[in-house]
C-alpha cells in the first residue's frame, strides 16, 4: 500500500485552496472548528492547511480517498479524478502519513 505525505496533500488541493470550507464541511469539522481557523489564519492557503491538519488529527485512518470523495461531493468530480490518477487510482486506499 502507498503511503502519501502530508505536504503531497496540501501541494494538490492548493488550486482549491478558495473552497477551504466547504472541504472542511465534507471532511466532518464542524462549524466552530471552521470559525477558529477563518479567525486565527491569513489567507486562503492557510485555511486550506489548518483544515487538512484539523481533519488529519481527528481522523484514525485518514487516506486519499476521503479527500477525493469529499472533492467529487464538492462537484470537483474532474479535479478529483486528475487526483485519483496523480496517486495511482482508485483501488488503493492510499494511506497517508503527516510530514
Amino acid at each position: 500500500m502507498d503511503v502519501f505525505n502530508f505536504r503531497d496533500l496540501l501541494n494538490s488541493l492548493l488550486p482549491k485552496a478558495a473552497k477551504w470550507n466547504f472541504l472542511g464541511i465534507q471532511l466532518g469539522l464542524s462549524p466552530d472548528e471552521l470559525d477558529t481557523i477563518r479567525a486565527n489564519s491569513i489567507d486562503v492557503e492557510e485555511c486550506l492547511r489548518k483544515v487538512l491538519q484539523k481533519w488529519y488529527d481527528k481522523t484514525l485512518n485518514p487516506s486519499w480517498q476521503e479527500i477525493i470523495a469529499a472533492l467529487r461531493e464538492l462537484g470537483e468530480a474532474r479535479y478529483a479524478k486528475d487526483l485519483e490518477l496523480k496517486i495511482g487510482g482508485s483501488s488503493d486506499r492510499g494511506e497517508m502519513i503527516c510530514v
